[in-house]
């Protein structure tokens, strides 16, 4: 009866000892630290010798897809960086055998329909993920007349439930778009289209008027937020929320804004 424990103790901290490792390689994995190839081979090797009878000829299969998945292990990040021409092309060779499936307006406002199911399927964070971004709500704004696909992105992109998002749909922007955003927009406590819609004029004050139409209903709708970040439909970001929010922090009041150093305090 001795002997049956010890082998049980023996089998569960080895089976322990493995779940562990498997959590580690899957954070690693996520992080891009390790490729899945890597983490694949390790974990073959010890259920090789945890389970010597079993085959995992499955693995490889999953290999394909999540490789596939992590195109970003194919390029030189600090070369594009740099501006590396050769880097550059290979990339955009890349990204073509990538290329995600465009979504149509007519689609957006289908999926829409049922908000639960939108939110799920395009994947959106809807946690503050960390008490330090959670105390430092953010407003943007977004000025778009086109590509709802590529607008809905960066919302999913910059979105986090503690902040507040206006949307200026351009006023001569067609109807499926305007309505698209709309739906879009109804899925969100703290996502609206702008209650005043210009016909924007890119390189004229027309810009700043549908940028001040969206700090209007901010101020208006919201005045916990402690900065306001204005973007265009067709920008992406290249920081995370978190590290907006640290950046920010260090700023205390201040901006990068040329133009003055006085502090913009909300009353």
């Amino acid at each position: 009866m001795n002997r049956k424990r010890f082998w049980c103790c023996i089998v569960a901290t080895v089976m322990s000892i493995f779940l562990v490792q498997c959590i580690v390689y899957i954070y690693l994995f996520s992080t891009a630290s390790l490729s899945f190839r890597s983490i694949k081979g390790v974990i073959e090797s010890q259920m090789k010798i945890i389970f010597p009878f079993v085959r995992f000829s499955r693995f490889s299969n999953a290999s394909a897809i999540f490789e596939k998945m992590k195109p970003v292990n194919l390029v030189n990040c600090r070369k594009l960086f740099d501006g590396d021409y050769i880097e550059m092309n290979k990339t955009y060779k890349l990204l073509e055998s990538f290329k995600p499936k465009s979504i149509s307006d007519i689609d957006y406002i289908n999926m829409t329909k049922s908000c639960d199911s939108f939110l799920e399927k395009r994947g959106y964070i809807m946690s503050s993920l960390t008490s330090v971004e959670e105390a430092f709500p953010l407003a943007f704004s977004m000025l778009m007349y086109k590509d709802v696909y590529q607008a809905e992105r960066l919302l999913r992109a910059i979105y986090r439930p503690q902040n507040i998002y206006c949307i200026h749909v351009d006023r001569k922007a067609a109807r499926d778009v305007k309505d698209a955003m709309t739906s879009i927009a109804s899925c969100f406590e703290n996502v609206f289209i702008a209650s005043q819609l210009y016909d924007v004029q890119w390189g004229t004050l027309s810009v700043l008027d549908a940028d001040l139409s969206c700090i209007r209903d901010l101020l208006h709708k919201h005045k916990s937020w402690k900065y306001f970040i204005n973007l265009t439909g067709q920008e992406f970001p290249l920081r995370t929320n978190y590290e907006l929010v640290k950046i920010l922090l260090t700023y205390d009041g201040a901006n990068d804004i040329m133009g003055g150093n006085e502090r913009f305090v909300l009353y």
